[in-house]
């Protein structure tokens, strides 16, 4: 009873994925009804077995991901000049986490907008409403009737270390318990679980 959740789709394009679920789109079908080149990018490659296995198991596919053209706005004007329409889509936002903050912070490598303040807080703005964009779809999936018992998340180290982004915000939600997972390169392991970055670090 699971379902795997995607970072890499947005959710408008939750239809082409149920299609891919019946066996109804190549992959290249598939590639282009998600505009992949355009609004995600990397390697089709490096994703087609995650796909291929959803499909053969018959587990579902859910586009997590607020629309780009949504984040790339609100990182230009702001929240609040967003028009009714865009507000619609926007999930609740919670923009005072101190340690998220400080997190992307730190993965900006110590860059705060203290030269332009109002530009950073945009950025931060388009950076949360990802995540709250993420948690609110698992949450929603999760309520649904059909709702599989679990749902595996598979986003960017950003989205979900120490347990902020996704899994915080999903948690209060109501999504609980979670678990988070980091691939490591060896070199890195100590300096994650030392860092408490997740619950497990798996390594290779």
């Amino acid at each position: 009873s699971l379902a795997i959740g995607l970072e890499m789709v947005q959710r408008p394009f939750q239809p082409a994925l149920d299609r891919w679920g019946r066996g109804e789109l190549t992959e290249a079908a598939l590639q282009d009804a998600l505009e992949w080149q355009t609004r995600w990018g990397f390697d089709w490659a490096l994703y087609a077995p995650i796909f291929r296995f959803a499909q053969a198991h018959r587990i579902p596919l859910v586009a997590l991901n607020a629309r780009r053209e949504l984040t790339k706005r609100i990182a230009k004007v702001g929240v609040d000049a967003l028009d009714p329409a865009e507000r619609a889509e926007m999930p609740e936002l919670v923009l005072d986490d101190a340690d998220h903050r400080a997190m992307v912070v730190e993965m900006m490598g110590g860059h705060h907008g203290t030269s332009d303040p109002a530009s950073f807080d945009r950025m931060y703005a388009a950076q949360v409403t990802w995540d709250e964009t993420m948690a609110d779809s698992v949450a929603r999936w999760l309520a649904r009737a059909d709702a599989p018992h679990r749902i595996v998340v598979l986003a960017g180290e950003g989205h979900v270390q120490h347990g902020l982004g996704i899994p915080k915000r999903a948690a209060r939600r109501g999504i609980a318990p979670f678990v988070t997972v980091l691939p490591a390169a060896r070199a890195e392991v100590t300096d994650l679980v030392q860092a408490g970055a997740a619950d497990y670090v798996v390594s290779w």
